[in-house]
């Protein structure tokens, strides 16, 4: 014979739904998250504690997902098909593969298309590329510019070869006027129009005379600088490139994440070290508003507060 049911006080009744209630939260708890809700509760009180003793700290992986999408060539195929590439560029893409160590040297598409975007946004009229190669990125930056006749980029390289190459194809996208190029070292450069005016800077292959040092030697009017050259000279051009930069303005570096090996510990060669320090440098100055993306190689954004 089956007992008769129990009788209850209305404080057990009470009890027993707060117990339902909480068990049912866990389990909408565990819907949600990947993890246990213990776990939810403990990275919940360590943000607590992050919160409050640091503006700057990083995210914990303990409350941070796995990447949600592993960039295979499949997928990277589908970005490439969704990617707006002007057939200039598409041309000379294909032009800088046939030069030495072109392929993984050059731009890839989707981060053209990133530098553009970031051209329009700003509406930049001053931008400073340090590192030109083939001209990619120049050109993709130079057409964003649409047809502003008070826009110019200075690209700064120290190699003449691949000048050739993207002087031919500015040409045939018409934006050779709106380019100026200083041949040399990329930090002389800079400190020259740091420290004084540019006197001493002059530009390649300026036949018409047109180009004036003088006028991006003016400190905080400088929209963007795109950066793209010697690894281990990184941190010393952004900090030449700041006071050129205006409130606002953006820096934008490539190959920070070095094929990975940033976060690979067995990788200590004198590059990856200096990217590591870098990235790290970035993170911890609060004159930018900084984040790194996973944009081809690895892109940092910086914003000039």
């Amino acid at each position: 014979m089956r007992a008769p049911p129990a009788q209850h006080t209305s404080q057990q009744v009470v009890q027993v739904a707060r117990k339902r209630t909480h068990h049912k939260q866990q389990q909408h708890t565990r819907v949600l998250f990947p993890f246990p809700a213990a776990a939810c509760r403990t990275s919940c009180r360590r943000r607590h504690v992050v919160t409050k003793s640091s503006t700057l700290s990083g995210a914990s992986s303990s409350r941070v997902p796995k990447p949600l999408l592993p960039l295979n060539t499949h997928l990277y195929e589908y970005i490439l098909e969704h990617t707006r590439e002007h057939q200039t560029l598409r041309d000379l893409r294909a032009a800088t593969c046939d030069y030495p160590h072109g392929a993984q040297m050059q731009v890839p598409p989707e981060q053209g298309v990133f530098l553009q975007m970031l051209v329009e946004i700003t509406n930049a009229r001053k931008v400073v590329e340090i590192g030109v190669f083939t001209g990619y990125s120049s050109l993709a930056m130079a057409m964003a510019m649409n047809n502003d006749k008070h826009a110019r980029l200075l690209g700064l390289e120290s190699d003449e070869r691949p000048l050739v190459l993207a002087e031919q194809y500015w040409e045939k996208a018409g934006v050779r006027s709106r380019i100026d190029v200083v041949l040399g070292d990329a930090v002389e450069t800079l400190r020259a129009l740091a420290q004084q005016d540019g006197q001493d800077v002059t530009a390649w292959k300026d036949e018409s005379g047109e180009f004036d040092a003088s006028w991006w030697a003016q400190p905080g009017t400088v929209d963007i600088a795109f950066v793209d050259a010697n690894k281990r000279a990184y941190d010393e051009y952004v900090q030449l490139v700041y006071p050129l930069l205006r409130t606002g303005g953006v820096v934008v570096l490539d190959n920070v994440l070095w094929k990975g090996k940033v976060a690979d510990p067995e990788h200590a060669d004198k590059t990856t070290e200096s990217i590591r320090q870098l990235n790290a440098t970035l993170f911890h100055d609060e004159r930018w508003t900084y984040s790194l993306l996973p944009i081809g190689d690895g892109v940092a954004l910086c914003r000039k507060r």
